[in-house]
């Protein structure tokens, strides 16, 4: 079974369920048509590759969290290209500071939402 096809099949299940299983379209297409193709199937959302981490956390983040999405707290797109270009085209130096950053950003997430419900404007400014 084809993925389109896999689609319009748990669709038909939900609507005995009432529950929405969300799905992501991943394509190598990044044309206007072949996402409106994707959602028309029945897809929530779309990715084409190559797939970058950031992409799909705004995905995720639009299913997680969607409250803040519609209230227009979207993260930041990253530009990869003008980040390397940023840190002199060394691709080891930026594979290193992301990886440093991936390390960091649970830690520092953890520390915003404490400070948040303690409400504690000081902590979260340290941690941001």
């Amino acid at each position: 079974m084809g993925s389109f096809s896999a689609v319009a099949e748990i669709r038909k299940l939900e609507e005995h369920s009432r529950k929405h299983v969300p799905m992501i379209a991943m394509t190598v297409q990044s044309t206007t048509a072949g996402l409106e193709r994707c959602l028309d199937a029945g897809m929530d959302s779309y990715l084409h590759k190559p797939i970058f981490n950031v992409q799909l956390e705004n995905v995720l983040l639009a299913f997680a969290c969607p409250e803040e999405v519609e209230a227009g707290h979207r993260p930041a797109q990253w530009n990869r290209l003008a980040t390397l270009e940023r840190s002199g085209g060394d691709e080891k130096f930026l594979a290193e500071i992301i990886g440093l950053f991936s390390e960091e950003k649970t830690r520092l997430l953890g520390q915003m939402h404490h400070a948040l419900d303690v409400q504690n404007s000081k902590s979260i400014e340290y941690a941001a």
